[in-house]
């Protein structure tokens, strides 16, 4: 009989229930917001919110007022600005639709090759190009002055520098043929047709416009 006292007694073993989820979901109030709370939302705004912040940021100073239901908000709902694309409008096209396109002509101006539009109803004429077959600019660019180191014999040259010899020199520096006609050499303002005597002289490439450079002559020790 004392051992039946003492037998324990079977229970019944009760199921666990979890609340932290199913409290933190339904533990919400919903609320208005009276004033903007930059950490929580805008004036005017609807949304639920823990009742501790409720109570302790939000109702205070009448921050905001729990929604009631059947009651509608007690200010008018905040409503979040929509974003405006701005879409930048096409060019117009200025002139006649379908007209033709104004056409070009090559103008070579000294050895410079340009391209010029030309409207055919203003004018006809065409601008004729030059007939020098180098660039005058590459010549004024990248010629530099000419330097002749000769023999001498009895105070002149032994051997004439002509406008050949200094086309010849030319071709030889730069890579660019000059014909003997477009070669102008100067001592001081005078023309001569070859150089005989040791100095400094000029030198003329062109025509119309022209390229000037110097010539030393040396001679040689």
């Amino acid at each position: 009989m004392s051992s039946n006292l003492f037998k324990q007694i079977p229970f019944a073993r009760v199921p666990l229930v979890r609340y932290s989820v199913a409290s933190k979901r339904f533990n919400k109030a919903e609320v208005q917001l009276l004033k903007d709370f930059p950490s929580v939302g805008k004036k005017g705004q609807i949304l639920k919110v823990s009742h501790s912040l409720m109570r302790n940021k939000l109702h205070p100073h009448n921050g905001a007022c729990y929604i009631v239901p059947g009651q509608g908000p007690r200010i008018p709902i905040y409503k979040e600005p929509k974003k405006v694309i701005r879409v930048a409008p096409k060019p117009s096209k200025v002139g006649t639709p379908n007209a033709p396109a104004p056409k070009k002509i090559s103008i070579d101006i000294e050895g410079l090759l340009l391209n010029i539009p030309k409207d055919n109803s203003k004018t006809s004429s065409r601008i004729q190009p030059s007939k020098a077959s180098y660039s005058l600019f590459n010549l004024s660019v990248n010629l530099g002055d000419l330097k002749f180191k000769v023999q001498e014999e009895d105070g002149s040259l032994k051997t004439p520098i002509d406008k050949s010899a200094i086309a010849a020199q030319i071709k030889k520096m730069v890579n660019i043929s000059v014909p003997e006609s477009d070669i102008t050499l100067k001592i001081k303002r005078d023309v001569i047709s070859e150089i005989t005597k040791t100095g400094e002289y000029r030198l003329e490439i062109g025509t119309s416009e022209k390229a000037i450079k110097k010539i030393f002559v040396d001679a040689e020790l």
